[in-house]
């Protein structure tokens, strides 16, 4: 009985209008997932990180439709506290890492927090933020010294160095203590001790 149960599922399963029923619900999800704000954002990134082999300094340059301000679901509002978020583009955020002087360093959540301001917008999109700041460390390697972005006086949350840099968390401890920082262990974590007293303030 169960063999002959198993059976006819699988002939409904495969009948046209069943397939077709079928193919329209995952169209109706995919389309769903993809209007959702955070996928916007995603997808955004996503134009500038995977097409087709692009060279960083290309991913880096590419800004589509980007500045923009995305109004966020109520759900969404619930987590971040505001209704707007702002997708910048790669561009900002490099001309806003080469602002960094030596000596001085900044986080990525102070970034976002700038960009949210400069576009009036509750907040700024981190996920989008990450990948951003990550393109523009690996185009100025990429360009070899030429309109060098110092790209290892950027830092995560909590002055946290950055495993996805260019030669990771070694290359950029190694160039901070040679502008004088001292880096201090936490865990598995490495961070900038007393990164807050060297924070620049952006204008």
């Amino acid at each position: 009985m169960k063999k002959v149960y198993r059976v006819f599922v699988s002939v409904l399963r495969r009948h046209p209008i069943n397939a077709a029923a079928s193919a329209a619900k995952k169209e109706v999800i995919v389309s769903a997932l993809r209007c959702h704000p955070i996928n916007v954002a995603a997808n955004a990134a996503k134009k500038g990180v995977i097409m087709a082999k692009k060279t960083y300094n290309e991913k880096l340059n590419y800004a589509g439709d980007l500045p923009k301000v995305e109004k966020l679901s109520p759900r969404l509002v619930e987590r971040y506290k505001t209704d707007t978020m702002v997708i910048a583009a790669p561009l900002e955020y490099d001309a806003l890492m080469k602002k960094v002087p030596a000596g001085k360093l900044t986080t990525v959540d102070r970034m976002m927090a700038y960009m949210a301001k400069k576009h009036n917008a509750g907040c700024a999109c981190p996920m989008t933020a990450g990948i951003f700041v990550n393109i523009s460390a690996h185009a100025s390697e990429e360009r070899g010294g030429k309109n060098e972005t110092p790209w290892w006086r950027i830092l995560k949350k909590d002055g946290v160095l950055n495993e996805k840099y260019p030669g990771g968390i070694e290359s950029q401890k190694a160039r901070l203590e040679a502008e004088g920082h001292s880096i201090i262990q936490k865990g598995k974590r490495y961070l900038v001790e007393g990164y807050e007293e060297k924070v620049c303030k952006f204008r």
